[in-house]
């Protein structure tokens, strides 16, 4: 079965509050499983297995914002297993990209278990979510967990670190190296670190750090979800009016 990521309640919903009449985000879920068999020469017998492949659809689809928004979320999700993926597929519909994938023998070597995008926040012109990623690789499974920023009102893919004053990666870093430092629960791990690629903001001032499932790390430095907030995130970011106001998501009944 693909890992699931289980993070804490508050990570796996948006923020609650929205500004008086500003409208939700909606959106529904593509959502498919990719069997395949796996042949190769350490198993004694073929294997039967799987992949999840799902992105988010916004609706509603025919808005021009959200027809960039949306081709840009299935190409961000075929982005997660694309040394896989032959080229000529990247433009077939989903069921028949499904439907060839299964039968694919190199896609089959590659051993894919998941390439998820989930919805995870909303703030003035930003729409933000993460993607989780997982395959065989050769001695035990790989992950990989990566958030993806996009401004609406410009129709294209930002860093979020064009959000933040510069050096504000190493101050944020140094932060969360205090905080761990000051907890006494915490176990000793001065050397855990993030890149802007796990930053996930939510206004005005609450910064989550989600770091790959890696056996070692977690068991010395805790588990992967780190969060910073106050005035040591809100000192560091450019300009906090511009990430107003706060919008939710809703999922749609399929």
């Amino acid at each position: 079965m693909p890992l699931k990521f289980a993070l804490p309640a508050l990570l796996l919903c948006t923020v609650a509050a929205s500004v008086a009449g500003e409208a939700p985000l909606t959106y529904r879920l593509a959502s498919y499983n990719i069997s395949y068999r796996v042949t190769r020469e350490s198993l004694a017998e073929p294997l039967d297995s799987s992949m999840t492949w799902e992105y988010p659809v916004v609706t509603p689809v025919q808005a021009p914002a959200n027809r960039l928004l949306n081709a840009w979320l299935r190409e961000e999700s075929l982005n997660g297993f694309k040394m896989c993926l032959p080229g000529e597929l990247r433009a077939a519909t989903d069921r028949k990209l499904v439907a060839s994938l299964s039968t694919d023998p190199g896609f089959a070597e590659c051993e894919w278990k998941q390439s998820v995008i989930q919805p995870r926040s909303a703030f003035g012109r930003y729409v933000t979510f993460e993607r989780v990623t997982e395959w065989i690789g050769s001695t035990q499974p790989q992950h990989g967990i990566e958030i993806l920023t996009f401004d609406l009102a410009a129709g294209v893919a930002v860093d979020i670190s064009t959000m933040f004053k510069p050096g504000a990666l190493e101050a944020l870093n140094g932060a969360l190296a205090e905080q761990i430092a000051n907890d006494p629960k915490r176990p000793d791990c001065p050397g855990r670190r993030f890149e802007w690629f796990q930053v996930s903001l939510r206004p005005p001032a609450e910064l989550v750090v989600e770091l790959p499932f890696n056996p070692a790390e977690w068991r010395d430095c805790g588990d992967g979800v780190e969060m910073l907030s106050g005035k040591v995130v809100s000192k560091q970011l450019l300009n906090a009016a511009t990430l107003r106001p706060i919008r939710q998501w809703v999922k749609e009944q399929q």
